[in-house]
């Protein structure tokens, strides 16, 4: 189950980057609000996209299926594509640029190749924080069980030792008791 403190992290991870898109776009014309908001509207879209890509394809790569990381990854980048193209043609454009003197063009290979950019580095990016994460995780879990095996192996040994060294006294003494010894 996934713990508040990790949902609070990925939301701010998504404000960071809505403001970060935002500002660095806003700068081309000095629109900020228009931009805070284009940017908003089309987050979701960019967080589903990320999400699939992190949690679902990306592990195939690592899994070793190559195949069907080629297979998903190549369609979802063009769904990705497609329905960014879309919203932003029937969606985004009449909203906020409806009256100006741009017209939106589908198959704007210089617009797509920027979205197609933009997914592949923030699917790289999520996808390093995501590792890093578990990176770490699987490493306090390997020197904590380092340290239990450790003990145990210690506390193995300390039974071992004790019975023994309990029977050698018991058997000295009792042959020193039979053996007439006289203390001088």
């Amino acid at each position: 189950m996934i713990g508040t403190k990790r949902i609070l992290e990925h939301i701010a991870f998504w404000i960071g980057y809505w403001l970060l898109i935002s500002f660095s776009a806003g700068l081309y014309d000095l629109e900020f609000d228009t931009i805070f908001l284009y940017n908003m509207s089309s987050l979701p879209l960019t967080i589903l996209v990320t999400y699939i890509f992190v949690y679902k394809i990306i592990p195939l790569y690592f899994n070793k299926q190559i195949l069907l990381f080629l297979a998903f990854s190549i369609p979802a980048l063009a769904s990705a594509l497609i329905l960014n193209r879309l919203f932003l043609g029937y969606v985004q454009f009449p909203l906020f640029y409806g009256d100006s003197d741009w017209t939106f063009v589908f198959f704007n290979w210089y617009r797509i190749a920027g979205d197609l950019t933009q997914i592949c580095a923030l699917v790289g990016v999520v996808s390093g924080f995501k590792y890093y994460r578990d990176f770490k995780r699987t490493k306090g879990i390997v020197e904590t069980l380092s340290i239990e095996k450790k003990k145990a192996e210690l506390s193995f040994l300390k039974a071992q030792i004790h019975p023994h060294f309990l029977f050698a006294f018991r058997f000295n003494t009792s042959r020193l008791a039979s053996s007439n010894f006289t203390i001088l």
